[in-house]
């Protein structure tokens, strides 16, 4: 979803690094799992899966939506005529 909104030089690079902080939170979250759970229940990790879910689905609903085919460009957006 981020890599829309990166200019298409920095693309792949965006793409990667994303990649990479992936797989380093995955691999993270799995080796501190098991003793998370055993300390803290069963019910508190679902609880927390609860809140991260909620918060991720905020942030989702915060990002811009796509402009409809055929609607105006804002004048900011617009290209500039050269002289």
């Amino acid at each position: 979803m981020i890599v829309q909104y990166v200019d298409d030089r920095m693309r792949s690079r965006v793409a990667g690094m994303r990649l990479a902080v992936s797989f380093g939170v995955a691999s993270l979250a799995v080796y501190l799992l098991g003793p998370t759970v055993k300390a803290a229940g069963f019910g508190a990790l679902l609880t927390v899966m609860a809140a991260i879910s909620a918060f991720t689905t905020l942030c989702v609903a915060l990002l811009p939506r796509p402009a409809p085919a055929g609607a105006p460009v804002p004048l900011a957006a617009a290209p500039v005529a050269q002289r």
